[in-house]
């Protein structure tokens, strides 16, 4: 049996981007951020943050419509809020597909895109064969 799971992230990123006003515009702490030139540290070596970024990740699903909306259902959805934001930053729902077997394949509603598109934020895929 063939079998497809999600793991979806908004990610709003810029360098003058400053993670704690982005928490207050859209009323969510986010699972990781950074200003640009912060420090972050990874498992060998610490190193300079080159732009700033704001991320709110969903645990892994099997169902992209839910995942997608459970992630929306987290954050506020003001309109003019989210022209603010993605006119000074990047903004944009990353969603990693990983896919067993040889033929997979997933749809998103007409509900659910209409919910991304409102808000001005790209949907952007990685696809990966597990």
């Amino acid at each position: 049996m063939t079998e497809i799971e999600f793991k979806v992230s908004l990610r709003i990123q810029g360098d003058e981007l400053i993670p704690d006003r982005v928490t207050q515009l859209v009323d969510c702490v986010p699972t990781q951020s950074h200003a640009k030139g912060d420090n972050i540290e990874t498992r060998n070596f610490v190193r300079s943050a080159p732009t700033g970024v704001w991320i709110l990740q969903e645990d892994k699903a099997h169902l992209l419509d839910k995942a997608i909306n459970d992630l929306f259902n987290r954050i506020e959805e003001n309109q003019e809020t989210w022209k603010a934001i993605t006119s000074k930053f990047r903004a944009e729902i990353l969603i990693g597909v990983f896919l067993s077997g040889i033929q997979n394949g997933f749809t998103l509603s007409e509900k659910t895109v209409r919910r991304v598109a409102s808000l001005g934020i790209a949907l952007s895929f990685d696809m990966y064969s597990t």
